[in-house]
């Protein structure tokens, strides 16, 4: 009869749910607050891809509840290496959308 309760907030992981639907998912670990895209291959050069890694931090909805991260790589001889890229203003923009995303449910929940 134990009860665990999730470490994670609610609003964060759906909102991150959200956020990554339009992408093929390798892991969703809603007791650990863990998101991990397959890789994102670029369209126009098959030799670049990227990895969305997202976490959740908190158990509360705080902005700095969640965590994002954005690994690419590039594709040289047949060997996939990292590109050594910061992605700080898209990880930023996405965990603003993950964060405008969860506070519509948020706000859902209050009506």
């Amino acid at each position: 009869t134990g009860f665990i309760k999730p470490n994670v907030n609610p609003f964060l992981w759906q909102g991150s749910i959200d956020v990554t639907s339009e992408y093929n998912l390798k892991i969703a670990d809603a007791t650990g607050g863990y998101i991990q895209t397959e890789w994102i291959y670029d369209e126009d050069d098959s030799k670049n891809r990227c990895m969305i890694k997202i976490q959740i931090l908190s158990a509360d909805f705080i902005s700095t509840g969640v965590k994002s991260k954005l690994l690419c790589e590039n594709k040289n001889q047949e060997v996939w290496k990292t590109d050594g890229k910061e992605y700080l203003d898209e990880e930023k923009m996405l965990t603003l959308k993950i964060l405008e995303t969860s506070q519509k449910y948020s706000s859902s929940t209050l009506n």
